[in-house]
Order: C-alpha cells, then structure tokens, then sequence
C-alpha cells in the first residue's frame, strides 16, 4: 500500500475494484490514494466507468473516512464527466452514496469552486465546466487535472443541491458562470 499507482491501474480498476477499495481505505492518505486513481486512470471506457461505481460502493461499505482535499474535489468532477458520458442511474446513485462519506462532499464543493461553466444554454442538456486560470493544483499535477470536460445538467444540478453550492448570479456574464458556497 505504498504505491497508489502501478503500470497495472487499468487492470485493477477492470477486474479487481474492491482489494483497490480496501487499499484506498487502509492506507494512511485514503484522499490521496483516491485520487490518484483516478487521475491517473488514461484508459476510460465503459466497464471501467462501471467499476468504478463498484469501486465507490466498496469504500462506501468500508466507511472511508476522507480528508477535505482538492485534488480529490478536482478527481471526483473528472469522474462526474465520463458517468455524464457513459450515464446510468446505477452510475450516479453509486457517486451520490460517495458523496455521503466523510469530507467527500466539501472535497468536491472544494474543486468546483476550481470550474467555470461556459456554456450556459437552456438549449443543451450538458454543461462545459472549465478551469479557472490562477488553479494552483495545475501547476502540481499538470496533465491530470481536467482542463475542460462536460457533465450533464442533470448531475450538476444534483450535485449543486447535495453539496449546497450555488452558481455565481451574473449567470449571463461571457466569461461564464463561477460556483460559490452557499
């Protein structure tokens, strides 16, 4: 467990979600463990988007206490992204019941305040979310932190109401839409 990623991440992530669960669980930094599994995780497709709702269950069922991080925040929007992609209420429910563990929720209230919506459309049924230009993490983590991805409507306003959120009034500003604390 002193290694949270290895060349074989896409094959633990595809075949072995829960041993990767309980190692996210034991170890001594479970936000970061997290995180870099799934920042690191370059091979997205759909049985790993299903695993990954597996892998959430499992650390749900381990009762995972989290640390408040960013990088966590930032990791669980990249998620947010790809179930947008892939959809299934199986998929949502399992990020939802995440969201219920301990600093997970202010985690990702933390890395959207990291985003900007820039489509603002009634038209669309996804939203373009964004990174703000002075994001420190960037700096850090380079070409894993998201630069710009879609996440359906539907979720982000989930998300919004979970994690009690709101979007910045200038909703019609160009530069985009922010997410303050409520």
């Amino acid at each position: 467990m002193r290694e949270p990623i290895t060349d074989n991440i896409y094959n633990y992530l595809s075949q072995y979600p829960a041993p990767l669960a309980i190692s996210v669980t034991l170890s001594s930094h479970p936000s970061n463990w997290l995180s870099n599994i799934l920042l690191f995780n370059r091979k997205w497709s759909e049985p790993i988007v299903k695993n990954i709702s597996s892998l959430f269950d499992r650390i749900v069922h381990e009762r995972t206490y989290f640390e408040e991080s960013e990088l966590l925040g930032v990791s669980l929007i990249k998620v947010l992204s790809y179930f947008s992609k892939y959809y299934s209420e199986i998929l949502v429910d399992s990020f939802f019941n995440l969201l219920k563990s301990e600093g997970v929720k202010a985690s990702l209230s933390l890395g959207l305040t990291y985003y900007k919506i820039i489509n603002l459309q009634e038209s669309e049924d996804i939203y373009t979310l964004k990174s703000l230009p002075d994001y420190l993490l960037l700096k850090k983590y380079e070409e894993r932190i998201p630069l710009e991805l879609s996440i359906r409507k539907g979720i982000i306003r989930k998300v919004i109401s979970k994690t009690k959120l709101k979007i910045s009034q200038n909703i019609f500003n160009e530069e985009g839409a922010t997410f303050k604390k409520a």
